[in-house]
C-alpha cells in the first residue's frame, strides 16, 4: 500500500510540474512583430495593405507604427511589463497630440497563444477589447539574407 502511495505522489508531482504553463519571457517576444490576418487555410497568414508593426525592445522600449506607401511612421512609443501572460504598455501618441498636452496611456496584450513565430492577442484599449494576431518578421521577410 505505502508503494502505492508512493508511486501516486511521484506521478501526482510529475504531472504538476510538467503541466504547468511556462511563463511568458522577453526573450519570447522581442523583436519585430506584424500585424496579420488569418487565411482560410489553417496556418496561412496574410499581412494587410498598411499593416502595423510593433516592436518590443530587450529593454522594455516599445514602438507602434503604421505603414503607409512603403514607409513606417512610428507615432507610439512607450515602455511594457510583462506580467504572467500579459504584456502592459504605457505609452505616448506622439502624432495625435501637442507637447503639452500629452497623456500617459495604457493598453494592455494578453498572450493567448505564441508558437512558430505567432503571437495570437486579446488586446484591451480604454473599453473595448479585440482580437490581434502578430508573426515575427525574421531578417529574411525584410531583405531576403537570414540572420
Amino acid at each position: 500500500m505505502k508503494k502505492i502511495i508512493l508511486l501516486w505522489s511521484l506521478w501526482s508531482l510529475c504531472l504538476s510540474v510538467f503541466s504547468q504553463d511556462t511563463p511568458l519571457a522577453i526573450e519570447k517576444i522581442t523583436g519585430r512583430w506584424v500585424e496579420v490576418k488569418e487565411t482560410d487555410n489553417t496556418e496561412t497568414y496574410t499581412e494587410p495593405e498598411y499593416p502595423y508593426t510593433y516592436i518590443f525592445r530587450e529593454n522594455n522600449v516599445f514602438h507602434l507604427g503604421e505603414a503607409s506607401d512603403g514607409v513606417i511612421l512610428f507615432n507610439i512609443t512607450g515602455k511594457y511589463t510583462l506580467l504572467e501572460d500579459t504584456i502592459n504598455v504605457i505609452y505616448f501618441d506622439l502624432l495625435h497630440s501637442k507637447t503639452g498636452d500629452r497623456k500617459a496611456r495604457q493598453i494592455s496584450f494578453k498572450v493567448l497563444s505564441l508558437n512558430n513565430n505567432i503571437m495570437r492577442l486579446l488586446v484591451n484599449d480604454y473599453d473595448y477589447s479585440y482580437p490581434l494576431i502578430l508573426k515575427k518578421q525574421l531578417s529574411t521577410d525584410r531583405d531576403g539574407n537570414k540572420e
